[in-house]
């Protein structure tokens, strides 16, 4: 059993014949405030976001001189701080847009969730394995393939194949992702119950 079923299922709630769940609306603002607290991530977000982007950003700028481009390991580095931006404005931008803006990308609408959810993956996942193939040119840079690994050229190559396969890989993201799930709240007139009604379609 997950957590938010266990959470759920120690609230009273009345199950209706036409798939409506009432719940006290007491209950309904506790929950609400054990799942998630934007106090806290209201500050976090934007922090991070600035030292982040701001320390990626220069990452980008050095390893890119005209003196260090031409190295492999550089080359990955570069790509590195590229994906680690994006890594930041998945993660926190939608942290942003929910806190500050009430605009939830993932409740909005089923195609702009499976597309953030979709970078998300994709883009933590090319950064760790950025970090890998840096290890992996530096170990290959001691062996007499260095001449034909250790080029900025092959580097490029390698990290085009890298997008491609994890794309590929999580593609079922895109296809195949869950259902869309709409819920509906009304409050009742006679009681200070809220009705959470909720449809699916495929």
């Amino acid at each position: 059993m997950s957590s938010s079923q266990t959470l759920f299922s120690s609230v009273p709630r009345i199950i209706n014949y036409n798939n409506t769940m009432t719940f006290p609306s007491t209950h309904l603002s506790d929950i609400s405030k054990e799942i998630y607290d934007p106090r806290i991530t209201k500050p976090f977000a934007i922090i991070c976001l600035f030292i982040g982007s701001i320390g990626n950003s220069l990452s980008f700028v050095v390893f890119t001189n005209k003196e260090l481009r031409i190295y492999s390991t550089f080359r990955y580095l570069a790509y590195l701080a590229i994906v680690d931006l994006c890594v930041l404005y998945c993660g926190l931008g939608h942290i942003i847009l929910r806190d500050y803006f009430k605009f939830d990308i993932r409740t909005s609408h089923l195609v702009l969730c499976k597309l953030h959810t979709f970078f998300t993956y994709i883009t933590t996942q090319l950064s760790s394995w950025v970090l890998a193939l840096v290890s992996i040119d530096r170990a290959v840079a001691c062996t007499i393939m260095q001449k034909h690994f250790c080029k900025a050229q092959s580097a490029d190559r390698i990290f085009a194949g890298m997008c491609l396969a994890v794309s590929i890989i999580n593609s079922h993201i895109l296809f195949f992702m869950g259902k869309q799930r709409t819920i509906y709240a009304q409050r009742l007139t006679n009681s200070s119950s809220l009705v959470l009604t909720t449809l699916q379609t495929t």
